[in-house]
């Protein structure tokens, strides 16, 4: 690897990450509700070269949460999963790239390594989230229609 080229990779790394987290700082700020997904994938995934990874969804309180916004998050979570698929493979790309037909260093191979399993995560916790958030929003239509019966 050139180091010219591992040198310009890891400051864009770190002004990724300090971007980052000044945007997690700004939503903190301003006491966005976010799910516990989205807070820990805004932390961490970053972007490496062209590979730019999506923005996690918030997903909605089941709870109170009109069918619109469960609609609307479904439709979310979908799109950013597929767009989380799109940036591990880009991450792929990237990576093989980088090596160019040598083998890339211990650390730099983490680096991609660390990537796409971040955002596996990411995917795979907003993913839980809406279904927890799905079920609970059911449970209280649920709810609604069996008290909406009674007084009948």
């Amino acid at each position: 690897m050139r180091p010219i080229s591992l040198i310009v990779f890891v400051l864009a790394a770190f002004v990724a990450l300090a971007a980052q987290a000044a945007h997690h700082e700004e939503a903190e700020a301003a006491e966005v509700a976010e799910s516990p997904a989205a807070a820990e994938a805004d932390e961490v995934v970053m972007q490496i070269g062209d590979c730019v990874p999506p923005e996690t969804p918030v997903v909605p309180d089941g709870t109170t949460a009109a069918v619109a916004e469960i609609k609307a998050a479904a439709d979310a979570v979908r799109a950013f999963v597929a767009s989380g698929e799109e940036y591990t493979a880009c991450l792929d790309r990237h990576e093989a790239a980088l090596a160019d037909g040598e083998e890339l260093s211990d650390e730099d191979a983490n680096v991609y390594v660390q990537a796409h399993n971040t955002m596996v995560d990411a995917m795979q916790k907003t993913a839980a989230d809406f279904n927890t958030s799905l079920g609970a929003y059911k449970e209280r239509r649920a709810a609604e229609k069996a008290a909406e019966a009674a007084t009948e």
